[in-house]
C-alpha cells in the first residue's frame, strides 16, 4: 500500500511517465483537487474506517457464551 509511503510529485510522474507538471494540471483538471489533497483524502478516510472498527471491537461485548458466569 503505497499510500502509507511518502509520495512526491517526481516519484508520481516518473512511475506514470509524464512530466510533474502535467500530472499536477491534468489531475487537478481531472479531479477538481492537486494530488495531495486526493491522496490525503483518501488517507483520512482509511483512517476513520480504521478508527471506526477498531471503536466497534472494543464497544462489542464477547458473545454470550464467552462470559463465564460466578
Amino acid at each position: 500500500d503505497n499510500l502509507s509511503s511518502e509520495l512526491t510529485l517526481d516519484t508520481l510522474s516518473d512511475y506514470i511517465g509524464i512530466s510533474k507538471y502535467h500530472l499536477y494540471r491534468d489531475f487537478k483538471k481531472i479531479t477538481a483537487q492537486t494530488v495531495f489533497e486526493f491522496i490525503n483524502n483518501i488517507r483520512c478516510k482509511n483512517a476513520k474506517q480504521m478508527l471506526s472498527a477498531l471503536l466497534h471491537s472494543v464497544s462489542t461485548p464477547p458473545p454470550r457464551a464467552c462470559i463465564e458466569e460466578v
